[in-house]
């Protein structure tokens, strides 16, 4: 009697076929492969061949939260779900034609499932389709790595919000970089390194802001007044106000990469 309750339990909790090739799935994608196989797991998961994806992932501390599977289920009903040691890989398909405003949405339910656990990931660029699934997830760990070093507080970094630094990492030498921030800002660095100023950090949140000074002023915890004494330094030392004059996204480039902590190639010797 034991072994037949045993055998009907074991046939209960055996994972569907469908579930043996969603974890398939997504272990390809994780290990980079594609071709065929990734399109016939893809289908037997329940995801079109043309279907545009996006990639998340969320890290998991040895001694955190274990519901974290069920919460990313439970906000997206439609994702995939592999844990795969200290990371939970979510392959999300998405609506819409996987425009903006579907990114939107369920970066902000995951925004939601995660920090509820008190726990961080990072939300890949989205994919066309399955077949670019493995560039997404490789994107969204390294937006996970950026957005802590970042010292930003989301829950889930946006790779959006990463897009220069990712660039850099795959296509940039630091000696390249190096050069991009000297003819940007070489004085203006050196400055804050005499000084301890914080002009770059200003500089920064000032472009973020839109060129706002009463929201750049709010995030840094500044007067306007002290603010704008800021950025009449930072004028001087940059040749003037860049605002119109086709410099300021040059400068938005250099301030990112400076302050993105992008891991980069050494330039290869001659």
């Amino acid at each position: 009697m034991r072994s037949i309750v045993a055998l009907a339990l074991a046939q209960q909790h055996r994972p569907s076929l469908a579930r043996l090739a969603e974890d398939e799935l997504l272990r390809l994608i994780g290990a980079g492969g594609g071709g065929d196989r990734l399109i016939e797991l893809s289908q037997a998961a329940g995801i079109r061949a043309d279907q545009p994806v996006a990639m998340a992932v969320v890290r998991r501390p040895a001694d955190g939260p274990s519901d974290i599977e069920q919460r990313a289920r439970a906000a997206l009903p439609s994702a995939l779900l592999l844990v795969d040691g200290a990371w939970v890989d979510i392959l999300m398909p998405l609506g819409g034609g996987g425009g903006e405003a579907e990114r939107e949405r369920v970066l902000g339910l995951l925004r939601e499932a995660v920090g509820r656990a008190g726990l961080t990931g990072a939300l890949g660029p989205t994919a066309p389709s399955v077949r670019q699934a493995a560039f997404s997830l490789a994107e969204a760990r390294a937006t996970w790595r950026l957005g802590r070093s970042s010292k930003w507080t989301d829950a889930i970094h946006d790779a959006a919000d990463f897009l220069v630094e990712r660039v850099a990492e795959r296509s940039l030498t630091r000696g390249a970089v190096d050069s991009i921030v000297e003819e940007s800002l070489g004085e203006l660095i050196r400055l804050d390194q005499r000084t301890g100023g914080e002009l770059v950090r200003t500089l920064d949140v000032w472009i973020t802001a839109g060129c706002n000074a009463s929201e750049a002023a709010e995030v840094l915890f500044l007067e306007r007044q002290s603010l704008h004494k800021r950025l009449r330094r930072i004028f001087a030392a940059i040749g003037g106000d860049p605002r119109g004059r086709g410099k300021l996204g040059a400068l938005a480039f250099a301030v990112k990469l400076v302050r993105g902590n992008a891991q980069l190639r050494e330039d290869p010797r001659p």
